[in-house]
């Protein structure tokens, strides 16, 4: 069991769900269970982590009782370094993370196509080795053509969620 790797320059830390979530950090932290896919924050310093709404409701007060059903994002763990298609219909692009063996740097990039690297959707994202992981959730970005990542450096990991 490890404890949780605190993300270079942001409150954000990433982890598995039978580590340890930190005990001593801003109010306001985030963590991520990479096998759960879920999102906790703390109001304490890391005393409590209760987890985060996943699912965002709009509309009057007559109709917020409403049953939420949520979004089940999908994903694709990429390893090899090159082009890969991720999806090659329509659908919408939710994020991705970046892991880093620690020590060579990577970098990513996704693009709405559906079988080469044209019509950026990211930019080329850079994780520097010694940061170990990195990437961006929430994107929610549409694709139409498809989704194509580019995975260049070595070693790395990407974990792409879309639908």
């Amino acid at each position: 069991m490890a404890d949780y790797v605190r993300l270079t320059g942001t409150p954000h830390y990433i982890g598995a769900a039978s580590d340890t979530k930190p005990t001593s950090c801003p109010s306001g932290s985030r963590c991520y269970e990479h096998d759960t896919q879920k999102w906790y924050i703390t109001y304490d310093g890391g005393t409590n982590w209760p987890a985060m709404a996943t699912q965002v409701v709009q509309g009057t007060a007559a109709n917020l009782n409403a049953t939420v059903t949520p979004v089940s994002w999908l994903f694709s763990v990429e390893m090899a370094v090159g082009t890969t298609v991720i999806k090659a219909a329509p659908g919408q692009l939710h994020g991705v993370l970046i892991e880093t063996d620690g020590t060579n740097d990577v970098y990513v990039q996704l693009f709405n196509h559906a079988s080469n690297a044209t019509n950026p959707m990211t930019p080329n994202i850079h994780i520097a080795g010694a940061d170990n992981y990195g990437g961006a959730l929430g994107i929610d970005c549409a694709f139409a053509l498809g989704c194509v990542i580019v995975l260049s450096g070595t070693n790395g990991v990407a974990t792409v969620y879309y639908r």
